[in-house]
């Protein structure tokens, strides 16, 4: 297990072709060391872990608190797409590193938690290059007008859940 909090840019000694890479995103106010314990606990033994942590900057969502942030969240619904776009290409830049480096684009995974799942799936539908997946625990779509178009609704996708018990 190799963990990084930086880009990722550190040679590894494995071979590059049995690594696999976790490209994981923490949630606001939080920090690239929170989730390594859990990672290390889940991950295979051959899994590069970066593990970078985001800017400080104020958030309104939070009475414009200065905290570690990818992006602003001006409340539940609404975020900074700007930043967004621009975090994103610095995720898309780890992955290309990465490649650099040896790793194969389907041997890298982009995750997160809240704030850092929701930049992960943005970043992971915006690579410019098929990556292994994508990782996401308790995050959000952001800009989902974007992507209306990506996918069709289905009736044969819907009906099977329309009746689905829901815990309240």
């Amino acid at each position: 297990m190799h963990v990084t909090s930086a880009q990722g840019d550190t040679a590894h000694s494995d071979a590059q072709d049995d690594v696999n890479v976790l490209i994981f995103l923490h949630g606001v106010g939080g920090s690239g060391d929170d989730f390594t314990n859990f990672l290390e606990k889940i991950v295979p033994s051959s899994t590069r872990l970066i593990l970078p942590t985001a800017p400080k900057a104020a958030v309104s969502m939070f009475g414009l608190m200065e905290m570690n942030s990818w992006f602003n969240m001006y409340d539940s619904y609404t975020s900074n797409i700007p930043e967004v776009k621009s975090m994103s290409s610095m995720i898309h830049s780890m992955v290309e590193k990465q490649m650099m480096l040896g790793v194969k684009p389907e041997n890298i995974v982009i995750g997160g938690f809240s704030q850092g799942g929701a930049l992960a799936l943005y970043a992971s539908l915006t690579c410019p290059v098929r990556i292994g997946g994508t990782f996401i625990l308790s995050a959000w779509l952001l800009a989902p007008w974007e992507f209306k178009d990506l996918v069709k609704p289905s009736v044969a996708h819907a009906l099977p859940n329309c009746f689905s018990p829901m815990l309240q």
